[in-house]
């Protein structure tokens, strides 16, 4: 971890915080492993209770796998992010340029258990300019409770390709595996998901929402995005 990481909390609350210029280094050929360098500003593991972070900023982080800005993990309460800057984080060989939110946990066949899904509430929150080499450039929340996202910007993320077979995915990010989703005041712009090395290798979705039973969209924004392949905008 490039910042501070936080684990086996009751709960974890972090305001008036900057996370800027953190590096999580490692083997440039270790992607597949955790010593290619994981969570560039703020790991949050295994926390009981629940996980608040306000009125901060993540600018610039880097990690040499995956999770440039910060990841949230394993939560038995509610996640509140609000009043946050996810601004130009890097994940330099893997996926997940902005920030992650997974509240639950995966079987070893990568199915989500379903034993610890909490709600995740996103609000006034901006997510650009993020980068990542194999998917999710700006954010991802996978295998949780409820979702909201409400008064957000996510603009100008890319997912660049890699020479990792498959790779190039969700510039703007995804949401997956959650029992509802609810979207208000939310502005998808100018993100940009291009294909690895091969053909046909990658550059699929910009936004994409699946394996969610309720979908709600309210006042959204979905403007200039771009998908080498397919699925430019949002896809449910």
């Amino acid at each position: 971890t490039g910042g501070i990481s936080i684990f086996d909390a009751s709960s974890v609350t972090v305001t008036d915080s900057q996370f800027i210029s953190n590096a999580a280094t490692g083997s440039a050929n270790a992607v597949s492993t955790l010593s290619g360098g994981r969570y560039g500003g703020l790991q949050v593991g295994t926390t009981s209770g629940d996980v608040t972070i306000t009125s901060s900023g993540f600018v610039g982080n880097t990690a040499n796998q995956e999770r440039g800005g910060f990841s949230i993990t394993t939560v038995g309460g509610t996640t509140t992010i609000n009043d946050v800057s996810v601004l130009g984080n890097v994940a330099v060989n893997a996926r997940v340029g902005g920030f992650e939110v997974l509240t639950d946990n995966f079987d070893a066949g990568g199915n989500c258990l379903g034993t610890s899904l909490h709600p995740v509430n996103i609000s006034n929150t901006e997510v650009k300019l993020n980068l990542a080499a194999t998917n999710t450039g700006g954010f991802r929340v996978i295998c949780s409770g409820n979702v909201t996202v409400d008064n957000s910007t996510i603009q100008l993320n890319e997912v660049f390709g890699s020479p990792v077979p498959g790779s190039g995915g969700n510039s703007a990010g995804q949401i997956s595996t959650n029992p509802s989703v609810t979207m208000t005041n939310v502005r998808i712009q100018g993100n940009k998901t291009f294909s690895g090395a091969g053909v046909n290798n990658g550059g699929f979705g910009v936004f994409t929402v699946q394996d969610t039973p309720s979908f709600t969209g309210t006042a959204l924004l979905v403007r200039d995005n771009y998908a080498q392949q397919n699925e430019s905008g949002l896809s449910l």
